[in-house]
């Protein structure tokens, strides 16, 4: 159902109070770069789970897009469909269930999960709602307890629509207010009460209203305005939606913001930032995304995290970095965050553990100052390819890493 218009205008500029420390407290994070797959050269982020997960895409050897996942310090590559290619993994919960979706056989993407079983990981094609199960989709975010969101073909022809899925069985999340053939949703977030959010839209109908899903029906959470857009991009335990609007108080420019359903937050933009998109939030209130600048040619783009009212850029919160973090795609329960940098115009995910990083010399972690015993561990790490033993983050283990670790370990603590 959707919201009173009165109800809405009355707060439109209200402020969410959001619970957890402030990010500023935080200080810095600790980066922790993301390899390639095997013979590739390129990662990009996607998402994070409370164990320190990455997933998202990477490019193979054979110059195939393909999903992946970085545990244990490595990045593996993901399987596709039989026949298929372009792989993308979105999301990953904490008992390692992962979804995403990969082109068939016939180049038709898919939603797809991927779970791993006796070391292998195997990948199962999720169906649409579509009756004889033809056309495309994607899964979007699964939760703690394996739900999943996506969006998928509803009829051929015809348009696709939000779902979420529960065991075997999906569930339409329905398109609002818009009906017929032109009539479209995407459910791109998903909380642990199996609460969704998202946006509908309807062809030449007008922006983009956003979607929360509760309760088997969708409520509409758009400014309410003749032009109002809003994309809900997550949706925490709380009900407290993050994504992007735009509106007359925006002056036609796209902005991160939250919301409680009734009111709207725009979040503080980076300094020489004039847009931007929100992607995540968790239970914290920790709310992540990208801010830019147009401009002809090429675009600047600079993450961002958010909480209490305070916007940090993540490039200036992390230290040692090759690059730019250009955005944030996920924040964990745990508040880590997954980004992608752009290292020499190639991207590279990163992970962020907020924060400051611990005394580089004393490799081992033992505490107090550095000792032989830091060398030597940090020698056998090295030899054994141990990315622990990547003091420079470059994201490989090279000769570098020894003369970076002796002048820690020389500076002491």
């Amino acid at each position: 159902m959707t919201l009173a218009q009165t109800s809405r205008l009355a707060s439109i500029a209200g402020l969410l109070a959001l619970g957890g420390p402030a990010l500023a407290d935080l200080g810095t994070f600790t980066p922790t770069l993301v390899p390639p797959v095997t013979g590739g050269t390129s990662t990009i982020g996607r998402g994070v789970n409370n164990n320190g997960w990455i997933v998202g895409q990477a490019d193979s050897p054979s110059g195939l897009a393909v999903a992946f996942v970085y545990r244990n310090g490595a990045s593996e590559e993901l399987p596709l469909l039989t026949g298929g290619s372009d792989g993308v993994a979105n999301s990953v919960n904490s008992a390692g269930v992962i979804v995403g979706s990969c082109r068939d056989a016939g180049g038709v993407q898919r939603p797809v999960r991927w779970d791993l079983v006796g070391g292998q990981w195997l990948i199962t094609d999720l169906g649409t709602l579509e009756a004889t199960n033809q056309g495309f989709g994607v899964a979007t975010r699964v939760n703690e307890s394996g739900q999943i969101a996506g969006y998928a073909t509803v009829s051929v022809p015809g348009p696709y629509r939000g779902f979420i899925m529960t065991g075997a069985i999906k569930v339409d999340v329905g398109t609002l207010s818009y009906s017929g053939n032109l009539a479209y949703s995407q459910a791109l977030g998903l909380n642990e009460n199996g609460h969704v959010s998202g946006f509908a839209y309807r062809v030449l109908g007008g922006p983009e209203h956003g979607l929360l899903y509760t309760g088997g029906r969708g409520q509409d959470i758009t400014p309410p305005e003749q032009f109002g857009l809003a994309q809900w991009h997550n949706v925490n335990s709380s009900g407290v939606l993050g994504g992007y609007v735009s509106f007359s108080e925006t002056q036609g420019a796209f902005r991160p913001a939250t919301s409680d359903g009734r009111s709207f937050n725009l979040v503080p933009l980076i300094n020489g930032m004039t847009d931007g998109y929100g992607y995540d939030i968790n239970d914290d209130g920790v709310f992540v995304g990208t801010m830019f600048l147009p401009q002809p040619g090429q675009s600047i783009f600079r993450a961002f995290a958010h909480q209490n009212g305070v916007t940090v850029d993540l490039s200036e919160a992390v230290a040692g970095i090759p690059g730019p973090i250009t955005e944030a795609t996920d924040v964990s329960g745990t508040g880590l965050i997954v980004g992608t940098l752009d290292v020499a115009g190639a991207p590279q995910a990163v992970l962020l553990t907020p924060g400051a990083p611990a005394c580089a010399g004393d490799f081992n972690g033992s505490g107090g100052q550095p000792t032989v015993q830091d060398i030597f561990d940090f020698l056998a790490a090295y030899f054994n390819g141990d990315l622990r033993a990547d003091m420079n983050r470059s994201g490989t283990v090279t000769v570098q890493d020894i003369f970076d670790f002796l002048s820690a370990y020389f500076a002491g603590c």
